[in-house]
């Protein structure tokens, strides 16, 4: 009798629990998560993530209600981790075309443009907008602005920028409305500076950038906010110009902190003023930009300190920008890895908010079983079992992590003493060019600047060209046979050329040793590379070809 009550008793309370339980699953059940999900898409993205996580046994959904977990889930991971799930994607066309559902056909279509742009597939993204076109034409006229961003962006990917350019004036008689439309308008017509960039037609790229900024930005309050972002990336077309005078201005207008711009103006002055050819005040701003607060820019500006003090010869101060160059580098890529560790945090972090979210379901569960203190032991038992397993696959999971690590890290050490030793190599062998007795001929090269006068005949004996092309060859892999054999056309005089070239003797030098003018030494370089050595490429000079040969 006593053992009747008691299993009646744990029946009765077995059946309140899982009536309780079942009432407790109603106010989560994966439709109204689903509707929760899609009611906050492009807000909070993470609360998606975390409502779509939730949803347990998501086969069970059938018709739109597949639709719509397919689609989110697919477009969800997409967002988090760049890479479609394209599984859950086929499911969502496969039961779009089933039910006809023209709405989320185009919404499929629309993640097709993001997806295509981002894998940068210029022609998966033309058809896709090609096919948006034929199949809804009422939807791809209200989206017009849109599906011409894609197709310019798609365009100059192929270099293809006169089609960019025929685009644009169409795009400007456009009537815009909303900020949306507003801000995307804005990026179309620096895909037109882009395209004028391209073909380095500079005062119709200046035209774009004064159109932005003065008749359409200046007009409309609230798009004051872009005027930085419309600012950088016009200031990085100038850079990629050249036209660091121009750049200067625009960094003015920038709005960063004060150390910022100070240190992207002295980079830009110091780039400025080694293009006019005025040397000592660019090695001046160099040498403050490296002790700015942007080590970008100070890294960049050491290896420009570095290259100049190779191209004079001053080895030892060669070697110092070098090492600082290096430091800065390190410095640069060790900043890049906390933003990646910060990213990984986040990720983490919500990983363990869905964590939480699956343990106070469980704590509820548990709390209604706690009537029946066998289910409730046997429960816990199984929580416990399974916080262990958890923690114990986590710290298995952290070693071998670290294990990789160590690995990448001895790699890495490898590879920088490998550069090292190639460095030494080079600075080895620059000093064994300047041992030769016909260096301390060149002007540019002497140590008593006062004792060889520029401009003065250099005179180089036949024993002293035979000594330059057996250094030639002996340094560089038997140079002048590869180039005589590679190049029959050359003539003896040709190749001893070719020789001082690959020694790096300047212009200067050149002409002084052949009493010819600068302007004779660079027709003659030029008459070397189109009709001896069948180059045709503008892009590249002699002095770059003989120096990778």
């Amino acid at each position: 009798m006593i053992h009747y009550s008691v299993f009646r008793f744990v029946c009765i309370v077995s059946t309140i629990c899982i009536l309780s339980i079942q009432l407790i699953s109603c106010s989560n059940n994966p439709t109204s998560l689903l509707d929760k999900a899609e009611k906050l898409w492009g807000h909070n993205m993470d609360s998606v993530n975390i409502y779509l996580s939730q949803i347990e046994n998501p086969q069970r959904f059938l018709g739109r209600e597949k639709i719509r977990y397919c689609y989110l889930k697919g477009v969800m991971d997409f967002y988090s981790s760049g890479k479609s799930s394209d599984s859950l994607l086929a499911e969502a066309r496969n039961e779009t075309v089933l039910l006809s559902d023209s709405l989320y056909i185009r919404k499929l279509m629309l993640h097709d443009l993001v997806r295509f742009s981002y894998k940068s597939l210029p022609d998966s993204t033309l058809n896709t907008i090609d096919r948006i076109t034929e199949s809804f034409p009422a939807f791809a006229d209200s989206m017009s602005l849109l599906l011409s961003f894609y197709r310019n962006e798609s365009m100059i990917k192929k270099n293809e920028s006169h089609d960019v350019i025929n685009n644009i004036n169409a795009i400007r008689e456009s009537r815009v409305k909303g900020l949306s439309d507003s801000l995307l308008y804005i990026r179309i017509m620096l895909q037109a500076m882009d395209a004028y960039s391209m073909q380095r037609r500079h005062f119709e790229m200046d035209s774009i950038y004064t159109y932005i900024i003065e008749k359409y930005i200046a007009g409309n309050g609230n798009l004051l906010s872009r005027v930085n972002y419309v600012n950088r990336h016009y200031l990085s077309k100038l850079e990629e110009h050249g036209r660091w005078r121009d750049a200067l201005d625009i960094n003015v207008l920038l709005d960063d902190g004060n150390r910022e711009k100070a240190a992207r103006n002295m980079y830009l002055k110091a780039r400025m003023y080694e293009q006019a050819g005025m040397q000592d005040s660019a090695v001046y701003f160099y040498r403050v930009t490296e002790q700015g607060h942007l080590p970008l820019l100070a890294s960049l500006a050491s290896k420009r300190l570095m290259n100049y003090f190779l191209s004079k010869g001053y080895d030892d101060e060669a070697y110092k920008s070098m090492q600082k160059s290096r430091l800065l580098q390190n410095n640069v890529e060790s900043n890049i890895s906390s933003g990646l560790s910060i990213d990984r945090f986040k990720q983490t972090q919500l990983e363990n908010e869905l964590y939480q979210i699956r343990i106070k379901r469980q704590e509820q569960q548990l709390l209604l079983l706690v009537l029946l203190l066998v289910i409730a032991i046997l429960i816990i038992i199984y929580i416990y079992y399974y916080l262990r397993v958890k923690r114990e696959r986590i710290i298995t999971s952290m070693k071998i992590q670290q294990d990789k690590m160590e690995k990448e890290s001895k790699i890495l050490k490898y590879h920088n003493e490998l550069l090292k030793k190639e460095t030494e190599i080079v600075i080895l062998r620059e000093s064994l060019f300047r041992r030769l007795s016909f260096y301390r001929k060149l002007p540019s090269l002497a140590k008593d600047k006062d004792v060889i006068e520029k401009g003065k005949k250099i005179i180089i004996t036949e024993d002293e060209w035979h000594e330059i092309k057996q250094t030639v060859d002996t340094s560089f892999d038997n140079f002048s046979f590869r180039l005589e054999k590679a190049y029959p056309l050359l003539t003896t005089k040709d190749i001893l050329f070719c020789c001082l070239v690959k020694l790096n003797v300047n212009m200067q030098d050149l002409s002084d040793i052949y009493c010819v003018s600068k302007a004779a030494i660079s027709k003659r370089k030029f008459r070397i590379k189109t009709e001896k050595l069948n180059i045709e490429d503008e892009n590249i000079s002699l002095d770059q070809y003989l120096k990778d040969f």
